[in-house]
């Protein structure tokens, strides 16, 4: 009886052990479901969600498309990158130019050389790409103008400088100063005729005649860095879907100090760093500094923007010493106010930009 007893007992262990380890089994499935299935991605360790994600909730991954970018048929030509990655849905926000010595970018073609029927494809025409279908685009290029090139259309750069409104009681000290409705008639016209505004690194290509920008380009500034743009002019610039340019003496004036803005609408430049005030003959201090000063004083500039590419001249005055100085620092292209557009291969230290004042309409660009 005892032996019975005994063999009784280490069956029911032995039971008892399998069904522990069954349990544990089925316990780690439920487990590695939960982990691997419910939640697919997870390495089973606790995971911080993303910023703007709820707990648990997984942050979607979007698939790409991508328009691929052929200068095959231009051996020299030069371009960071020959594809562009776009996300599912959504169309290419811009395509990059490229460049190669003694020619001019064109643009990119729905075709090589040899395609007769091929579209030309711009920053201003990449609607008629299809979101979500993988393209490739093929580059073409033409001589480099030697001279001013006043066949091109040229490129009307405004120059504005403060905002009122009268609705609030405002008044305009003087010309400087735009009423801020007036200013909305401008957006509303340049978004009617679908104008284009280019990023200056593709303004300082066409003005040395390294690129062709779409037709109906416009450039948009406002000098000094006012309270009254960044509270009036740049929600309507964010409004009609433009870009504009706030150059800035940057002395005591730098850009950090500025109310938040989105910078892929508003652009800061500089309109020197301390230059903007008499010199030493009651003249524009620019007009009596030495080629040093100047010099230094748009290499601090550049320091504090992260970029030289444009510089506006304070009171719209230089000379050749500016010229120079501003060349040889780097600056890219130089602005003075003058009632003329800007064309490719004019003076890229004397680039002219019309003044906008009070009451102007938009006959000049008709």
């Amino acid at each position: 009886m005892a032996r019975q007893l005994a063999d009784n007992s280490g069956r029911g262990l032995k039971i008892g052990i399998v069904l522990a380890l069954l349990v544990a089994l089925a316990l780690a499935g439920v487990f590695a479901y939960y982990v691997f299935f419910a939640h697919p991605g997870s390495t089973g360790r606790e995971q911080t969600p993303a910023l703007g994600t709820a707990a648990g909730e997984q942050t979607p991954v979007e698939a790409g498309y991508t328009i691929t970018l052929d200068i095959s048929s231009s051996p020299g030509a030069v371009l960071a990158s020959n594809t562009v990655v776009t996300e599912l849905g959504k169309p290419v926000a811009s395509l990059p130019f490229a460049t190669m010595a003694g020619m001019r970018f064109l643009g990119w073609y729905t075709g090589p050389l040899n395609d007769a029927d091929a579209i030309r494809i711009d920053n201003n025409s990449l609607d008629l790409l299809t979101p979500d279908e993988e393209v490739t685009l093929y580059a073409r290029f033409e001589y480099r103008p030697t001279s001013p090139d006043y066949d091109s259309g040229g490129l009307p750069i405004l120059m504005y400088h403060y905002f009122y409104d009268p609705a609030l009681g405002e008044v305009g000290e003087d010309g400087n100063w735009m009423d801020i409705h007036l200013f909305e008639s401008h957006l509303a016209y340049l978004q009617s005729q679908n104008f284009y505004y280019p990023t200056w690194e593709e303004v300082v290509a066409y003005i040395r005649g390294e690129i062709v920008l779409p037709a109906n380009s416009i450039v948009l500034t406002s000098d000094d860095g006012s309270e009254s743009f960044f509270r009036l002019a740049v929600p309507l610039v964010y409004q009609y879907d433009a870009k504009m340019t706030s150059f800035l003496v940057l002395n005591d004036l730098q850009p950090s100090l500025y109310p938040d803005v989105d910078q892929s609408r508003i652009f800061f430049q500089s309109h020197s760093f301390d230059m903007h005030h008499g010199g030493y003959d009651g003249d524009a201090r620019i007009l009596t500094a030495s080629y040093e000063e100047i010099y230094e004083d748009a290499q601090m500039g550049g320091q504090i923007l992260g970029n030289m590419l444009a510089y506006c001249y304070p009171f719209g005055k230089t000379n050749d010493t500016a010229r120079q100085a501003l060349f040889d620092a780097g600056v890219g292209v130089a602005l003075v106010i003058e009632h003329d557009w800007a064309y490719p291969m004019c003076d890229p230290m004397e680039v002219p930009r019309l003044r906008m004042s009070d009451g102007a309409g938009v006959d000049f660009l008709m």
